[in-house]
């Protein structure tokens, strides 16, 4: 497995992302940002924003909806006119219920009940509205004359009777300015088409819709005049007046379509949020995003039924938050986006996010922290905790959801919709098909599946509710991970095809491996020790390779034939990044497939979840039909193992008589001696051309000027291989540079010895680490384990293989039969170098102290990120290092309590804390001379290496790490 991440430089994908963030985006002139809206919204067919001037050339626009449906029209004189009515009526039925209140005292004062007065002060007050909004209505009309055809006394016997002078409440005196409004507005001088205009209705009037549900508070009103009449923002169509009308159309129902209404709010919004001095960010082969502007939008349509005052104040009020927390610097922009802009978005999502959300938080603020800190960078960390905060609504209440007994259908679509969002602003894999008739969202289908698998799991003992939370939260927070290492895989040069080198995708399969992980987390929900780890691994890589390897995803022609649509023969045009994404989902859905088919069996043999059988059937074998798949062998991902050469020289025999099988052979061992570096793979390299050159006379398959190539190239490898073959002792630094962690337990080094397509570099750095932390003892004791299993190989084993395991037989001997004296100079100079290395990997020697923490506490904090920390920590202070220790002890006490989270870990990785925490404690109680003297150490080894660091980084270069 290759190393995920080079310690010493950042990687090449990081360093032009790095150079790419130095360019600030550029803030807008007002009419470009006018330009802009104004062509997004006609695109959507709706009204441009402008002058006062333009109204009346584009009063009746065209609304867009889906295929099917009816076209809508929204003509903007009438919302406005619609929203005038609004107010009006909402400020006569306020007037009514003034009239009523006074009538209904005079009444009880008098004894007297004045029904015809009470009628004119009625129809006093609807006469303004008629001559306002209802055409060819008489002018010279009065009072009494429209009073004349009312009968309220009805409605105000029914309505308000006689209680003995009790006061009216304002339920009752609310029903009779309903009931009065809707006698004024049904008068029979009244034309009902234009009193009806626009909906403007009794339904309308008391602020509910056709379907009971309320749309309006009263409050909505008093904000639309002052909207209209105080700001005139309506008449002047500003960015605040066309969100409002937008808001109010789709209340009305004058805006049926989802998408239409989210692309117009959005548009709206990014122009607001750019007239304050917050441009958007250009995604590289995506395009702009403005995340400031996408969250807000989310926020309208969770709050819709909120009133319509809110929500634009909410909106002002988030803008001007992000302004002010985007004039920060360096650290105080972090602590101002934490204090600030973190709430405000807890508000947009209900305050509905899991426990461990801020352990995401952290790690976006460390990437901000080393990057160029510019205007770009703070951008991408609020566009990263925006993306994470709605991500993390959707996903929390999918699980909450799947924990209830009818929950499923709801969780689907909570999942369905958050994936979709996420994905599509962060370029994920989301369907198995990129044509317009497959709509599926397979990334949502994997994930739902393995929730429910997950589900399925034996729950812990004692199924509270305080454990049912914190079962939820678990898995909160494993699907988030899992989301969040998928977005660093795919945000990676290799997989937008702004890379295509061979480096870069190993760089990417290591990002893969890291993802794959993180899912059997999810799956599992634990983590497998470092036996099943390696099993699982190992299927990764086998269906890595059958679907997403180098040679089939990297072709030259982007033309591919569609037949996930049925549509079987038709060409279309597909992108590189396309064709890996899809490639990605049918890797995921059978790596899927594998583990729980694994641990299905295993659960059924040995009531566990991962296999440890000896053999694993998605290890690689060699076969004419592999071979025949590996057409592509410039770029071959054969492992440079003892037991690839065999298998190759294997089939370069007289006997073979295809000569396409020996070619590829042939070809297949010159590629992987090329790659030879360390003196172990240079013997293996040397001695597979050597059998294969005293057979080339015999091969009667090949034509003889094929025999005569292969004469002058294999005798040229050769002599390649003698002129750069190192060392011996230099095959041990080249295995340490390349090792991520010296601990291995007894059980992982016997399943790798007994694995055929171990590396051959693999092989040597399990040596080192033996050499360095075993005794010779617990060194021949494990030594005798291997031969004993050895000894017992059946005689029916596999020529290829038997040559193979007496090979590594003999050299395992030799490491445990090695002279004492040899042993101990090779172990000190071993643990030597091993410190170099240590000391040359730290990218930062002072991290903060939470970082260090929330790495402590990480289950999937890589092992390359402990040794570090744990360099840092014994470099350090003894008092930072004890306070450190102290407050690791007392997190790890409140999250292990079984009052407050006892359930929220398993037994391994309690375990597994626990020995990281006694680790701390053990450097926290050396003594101060024993710190004294690594501190010094270490920082003379930090000089020394200062001169060594870019040779260093270019041999690395030169020489990518391989499987």
């Amino acid at each position: 497995m290759e190393r995920i991440a080079s310690t010493t430089a950042p990687p090449p994908a990081a360093s032009r992302r790095a150079v790419s963030e130095e360019l600030s985006p550029v803030t807008p002139s007002l009419d470009e940002i006018e330009r802009e809206l104004n062509e997004r919204l006609l695109k959507l067919g709706l009204p441009a924003l402008g002058s006062a001037e333009a109204t009346a050339a584009r009063e009746t626009t065209l609304l867009r909806t889906d295929v099917g449906r009816a076209t809508q029209v929204l003509n903007l004189s009438e919302l406005r006119t619609a929203l005038r009515q609004q107010v009006r009526i909402a400020e006569i039925k306020d007037q009514i219920t003034v009239v009523i209140t006074d009538w209904h005292r005079e009444q009880f004062r008098t004894g007297e009940i004045k029904i015809a007065e009470f009628e004119v002060r009625a129809a006093d007050i609807l006469l303004p509205y008629c001559r306002e909004f209802i055409p060819s209505f008489p002018q010279e009309m009065r009072p009494v004359e429209l009073a004349v055809d009312l009968n309220l006394e009805a409605i105000l016997r029914a309505t308000l009777p006689r209680a003995g002078g009790r006061e009216l409440t304002s339920e009752e005196i609310e029903t009779a300015a309903v009931q009065v409004l809707q006698a004024l507005l049904k008068h029979p001088l009244i034309p009902q088409a234009h009193a009806d205009r626009a909906e403007v209705s009794l339904q309308t009037t008391v602020l509910k819709d056709k379907n009971g549900t309320a749309v309006y508070s009263p409050s909505d009103a008093t904000y639309l005049k002052r909207l209209i009449e105080e700001r005139n923002l309506l008449d002047r169509e500003g960015e605040i007046g066309l969100l409002a009308m937008l808001i109010s159309a789709r209340k009305w129902q004058k805006i049926t379509d989802d998408t239409l209404f989210a692309a117009a709010v959005e548009y709206t919004l990014e122009a607001l949020a750019k007239r304050r001095g917050i441009p958007s960010i250009v995604l590289r082969n995506e395009g702009p995003d403005h995340p400031v502007a996408y969250i807000l939008g989310e926020y309208i349509q969770h709050h819709l039924a909120e009133s319509l005052e809110g929500q634009i104040g909410f909106v002002e009020a988030f803008l001007s938050t992000a302004v002010q927390v985007l004039a920060e610097d360096g650290p105080r922009f972090v602590e101002a986006v934490r204090q600030t802009y973190v709430p405000r978005l807890r508000q947009v999502f209900f305050d509905q996010f899991p426990e461990v959300l801020h352990r995401f938080f952290y790690n976006f603020e460390r990437e901000f922290l080393s990057s160029s800190r510019t205007l770009r960078s703070k951008l991408f960390l609020l566009k990263r905790i925006g993306d994470f905060c709605e991500l993390a609504f959707y996903c929390h209440d999918a699980v909450h959801k799947f924990a209830t007994p009818t929950g499923d259908i709801y969780a689907i679509e909570r999942i369905n919709e958050g994936t979709a969002h996420f994905a599509r602003r962060n370029g994920l894999p989301l369907a198995d098909g990129m044509d317009v008739f497959n709509q599926r969202n397979t990334l949502a289908e994997i994930l739902i599946s393995a929730i429910k698998h997950r589900r399925s799991l034996p729950s812990p003992v004692g199924n509270t509710d305080e454990l049912q939370r914190q079962s939820e939260n678990l898995a909160t927070s494993d699907l988030l991970n899992c989301l969040n290492y998928l977005r660093r895989a795919f945000d990676h040069d290799y997989a937008r095809a702004r890379e295509n080198s061979y480096e870069q995708y190993l760089h990417w399969r290591g990002l893969i491996l890291e993802w794959s992980r993180t899912y059997v987390r999810l799956l599992t929900g634990r983590t497998p020790d470092d036996v099943e780890q390696y099993h699982l691994d190992g299927i990764a890589a086998w269906h890595i390779e059958q679907e997403i390897s180098f040679t089939k995803v990297n072709f030259p022609s982007v033309y591919h034939r569609d037949q996930a649509s049925g549509l079987t023969g038709t060409p279309t045009m597909r992108q590189p990044q396309d064709i890996l994404k899809e490639s990605f989902l049918r890797f995921w859905r059978n790596f899927h497939v594998s583990i729980l088919t694994r641990a299905q069996a295993r659960a059924e043999a040995e009531e566990r979840i991962f296999s440890g059988e000896k053999s694993d059937r998605h290890a690689a074998r060699l076969s004419v039909d592999d071979l025949g798949k590996r057409a592509f062998l410039a770029r071959s991902d054969l492992p440079l193992a003892t037991y690839t050469f065999e298998r190759l020289a294997q089939h370069v025999t007289p006997q073979t008589h295809d000569a396409t099988v020996i070619t590829q052979s042939l070809e297949m061992v010159l590629e992987l001696s090329s790659q030879a570096y360390t003196s172990e793979e240079v013997a293996a390299a040397r001695n597979c051309l050597r059998r294969v050159q005293r057979r080339l006379d015999d091969l009667l398959a090949l034509s003889e000027n094929e025999r005569l190539e292969y004469r002058s190239r294999i005798p040229a490898m050769i002599r390649d291989l003698d002129r750069r073959e190192p060392i011996r002792l230099a095959s041990y630094v080249v295995a340490l540079g390349d090792l991520e962690t010296p601990e291995l337990t007894d059980e992982r080094v016997l399943v790798e010895w007994k694995t055929l397509e171990t590396t051959i570099q693999r092989l040597k750095q399990i040596a080192a680490t033996l050499t360095m932390v075993r005794s010779r003892p617990a060194l021949q004791a494990l030594v005798r384990t291997f031969g004993e299993w050895y000894a017992a190989l059946p005689e029916s084993t596999d020529v290829a293989e038997r040559r193979t395991y007496a090979q590594r037989w003999q050299d395992i001997q030799e490491l445990a039969q090695v002279n004492i004296v040899v042993w101990w100079i090779r172990r000190l100079f071993l643990r030597m170098v091993w410190m170099l290395q240590c000391v040359a990997s730290v990218p930062d020697w002072k991290p903060p102290e939470t970082y260090v923490l929330e790495d402590l506490l990480g289950l999937d904090t890589p092992p390359v990120r402990l040794r570090d920390l744990e360099t840092v920590l014994a470099a350090s202070p003894l008092p930072s290092v004890a306070r450190l220790a102290e407050l690791l002890r007392n997190t790890l006490m409140e999250r292990l309590d079984p009052a407050s989270g006892g359930g929220y870990y398993t037994n391994d990785e309690r375990r597994l804390l626990e020995s990281r925490l006694l680790r701390v404690e053990q450097l926290a109680r050396r003594s101060p001379w024993k710190a004294a003297l690594t501190r010094w150490t270490y920082g003379a080894f930090r000089v020394c290496l200062i001169p060594f660091r870019r040779t260093v980084a270019s041999a690395r270069a030169s020489h990518p790490q391989r499987s």
